[in-house]
């Protein structure tokens, strides 16, 4: 494998993941109400591909409280909100449920990070404990926070001020709002529905630009590239396998529209969750069978694929500032990182490397051929040629890169 891996067993299914620093990333979950011996806890990890890693900090809830269901962070001194149900007595007797709860991460210089409880609040006054936190995003500048909760018919999408947690609007949708992405800039935010695409003007609440009826592929994952372009994650409907990325530009007012389609893979019948980095050009994919997809976002090709990374459910993945690792995490308790090479962009896919090797044993085959045919002295048979060609010390042989350290470039080896 060309890209170092390392893992961590974190005790309890994990369901949120957010970098806050190059090394340093929160993850979120638990066992659920009772415990059942599985604690619920928001962790602060500091990660690395040679040392793995280390508990910086971390915040066990109460016994009696659900598994944490969605989590965001901002960092390195920045807000952390987490959605986590209480108790299920409290819940259906109609006493509230502080179902969004807002910590604080606190680093003083030379000190290791700590977390602070700062505020909760009741967003959805459901009665019902099958209601719970599904998606939490902030915005970049970390004044506003976009909340979907699980209940539909219809499905809302909140914008929340991330300073007091007050609602400031309610964006009702028919259908499941499946995925949500604030613009990079903070005043749009994207909301997925399985064959839409809608964006909402956050300092109005109104939905501004709508691309409705996209059947022929099922929606799952957004994320704004920048400030006019989403990403879309989709799959085939009907259970055909096949992942397809989507380029749509907002930026024509009130008639978005899919610039670049791409299928990606002919495999898979889902997407549980992505992540990307437009400065390293890095787009993560996590399937329904568990397989890391690494992809290109400048070719839109899978670079490599790191099949099985976690026992159970992939729930989250999350790459780190300067675009050199990924972190997924899973209901399986397990954290894994990859590091990725700084030359990711340059990379070749599965499918160039192999269309090399074709290309060059076609080349060695045609100058065999050609050299027995017009008799030039050559001995060796096309066999001969072939034979080496197999046995080779070959420089196409799997690459392994030596991460450099400060100060030092990176050099590429082959075994």
């Amino acid at each position: 494998m060309k890209f170092p891996t390392t893992n961590f067993d974190a005790g309890y299914p994990l369901y949120g993941a957010k970098f806050i620093k190059d090394d340093t990333v929160v993850v979120a979950g638990g066992g659920g109400e009772g415990k059942n011996g599985i604690p619920n806890k928001l962790t602060v990890l500091k990660v690395s591909p040679e040392s793995g890693f280390d508990v910086v900090t971390e915040v066990t809830l109460s016994d009696n409280d659900d598994s944490p269901t969605a989590m965001d962070a901002l960092g390195p001194n920045g807000t952390v909100l987490l959605g986590c149900n209480e108790n299920s007595a409290k819940i259906t007797s109609g006493e509230g449920n502080k179902h969004l709860r807002k910590f604080q991460c606190m680093t003083s210089k030379g000190e290791k990070c700590t977390l602070k409880h700062v505020d909760a609040v009741d967003l959805d006054h459901s009665k019902s404990i099958d209601d719970y936190t599904k998606l939490i995003e902030l915005s970049p500048k970390g004044d506003l926070a976009a909340v979907v909760s699980s209940k539909e018919n219809p499905s809302v999408l909140k914008l929340v001020d991330s300073k007091t947690l007050a609602t400031r609007f309610e964006i009702e949708s028919p259908q499941e709002i499946k995925d949500i992405s604030v613009l990079p800039q903070g005043d749009s935010v994207c909301f997925l529905t399985p064959h839409g695409v809608n964006i909402v003007n956050t300092k109005t609440g109104k939905i501004v630009s709508t691309l409705s009826d996209i059947t022929e592929y099922n929606l799952s994952k957004c994320k704004f590239i920048d400030n006019r372009t989403v990403l879309v994650a989709s799959t085939f409907p009907r259970g055909r396998p096949g992942v397809v990325l989507l380029e749509v530009d907002i930026s024509t007012g009130g008639n978005p529209r899919i610039t670049k389609k791409q299928i990606i893979c002919h495999k898979y019948q889902g997407i549980t969750a992505m992540d990307l980095n437009n400065g390293n050009k890095i787009a993560a994919l996590a399937t329904n069978s568990n397989d890391l997809l690494l992809v290109n976002l400048v070719t839109y090709k899978i670079v490599e694929t790191i099949a099985e990374l976690h026992a159970f459910a992939v729930t989250k993945v999350t790459i780190s500032p300067d675009g050199t690792s990924v972190v997924s995490v899973s209901a399986a308790n397990t954290v894994h990182l990859v590091k990725i090479p700084t030359n990711f962009e340059t990379l070749q896919t599965d499918n160039g490397k192999l269309l090399q090797y074709v290309l060059l044993f076609l080349l060695i085959l045609a100058i065999s051929v050609f050299l027995q045919r017009n008799n030039l002295g050559i001995q060796s048979t096309t066999s001969e040629y072939l034979d080496w060609f197999i046995a080779r010390p070959s420089k196409q042989s799997p690459k392994v890169y030596d991460f450099a350290g400060p100060g030092e470039e990176m050099s590429i080896r082959y075994d």
